[in-house]
């Protein structure tokens, strides 16, 4: 007697089986497989992307805590006085005048008729420093080639002159503060006002800043 072949429904489940076998997730590795143990390392901080604050934000220093009126005479060439200044700015280390010697300044008003007509001043600039802040010197050198009326000085690490207002804006190599001197007045001329900020460069270092407050800042 011929033999019938098997009913349909008694292949589908093995048609079930082979579709689930195949996609089954496999097995997961033993542990301490090397393979399954392979994690990305992350990597460690390092010192090349961190650099340091001079000085924290919110600190205040006084004048005579970094400029010493006897050197900035010396780099200026004549005698001056460091005094604090009083105009606010929340966001600066520190702000100060240079003024030179009553007698001095005489001498120089006298020299200028433009200057005999202004009113008598002793001030020669306003010196404002800027310790809390990261500044990159790329940034700051294409701050100045961008702007009008702007001219590129060998101060610092970076140093520019605007003519208005009068000013140099720079960044000081040694204690990386950006520093910003002003004109006291229209009677400075550019050659004096060049000066004063060389003369506060100059003074500026990191052990004016007193480093025991020194934090750090991550460079994004």
């Amino acid at each position: 007697m011929p033999s019938r072949p098997l009913p349909v429904f008694r292949l589908l489940p093995a048609g079930f089986a082979l579709a689930l076998s195949a996609c089954a997730s496999p097995a997961p590795a033993p542990a301490g497989d090397p393979v399954a143990d392979q994690t990305p390392p992350v990597a460690a901080p390092t010192r090349s992307n961190v650099r340091r604050v001079p000085v924290p934000y919110g600190t205040r220093l006084s004048c005579d805590e970094l400029l010493a009126p006897g050197a900035v005479g010396y780099h200026m060439g004549r005698e001056v006085a460091i005094e604090p200044s009083d105009v606010m700015d929340p966001e600066a280390t520190a702000r100060c005048w240079v003024t030179e010697d009553e007698s001095t300044a005489a001498s120089r008003r006298r020299h200028t008729a433009r200057q005999q007509r202004s009113r008598p001043s002793a001030r020669v600039c306003h010196v404002t420093v800027y310790c809390s802040y990261i500044y990159d010197e790329e940034t700051e050198r294409n701050k100045c080639s961008a702007a009008e009326g702007a001219t590129s000085l060998a101060l610092g690490a970076t140093a520019c002159r605007y003519d208005s207002p009068r000013k140099v804006d720079m960044l000081d190599a040694d204690s990386q503060c950006r520093v910003v001197v002003h004109a006291a007045s229209n009677d400075i001329d550019v050659a004096t006002l060049t000066t004063c900020a060389a003369a506060a460069a100059a003074e500026l270092s990191p052990g004016r800043l007193r480093p025991d407050h020194q934090t750090i800042a991550a460079v994004n």
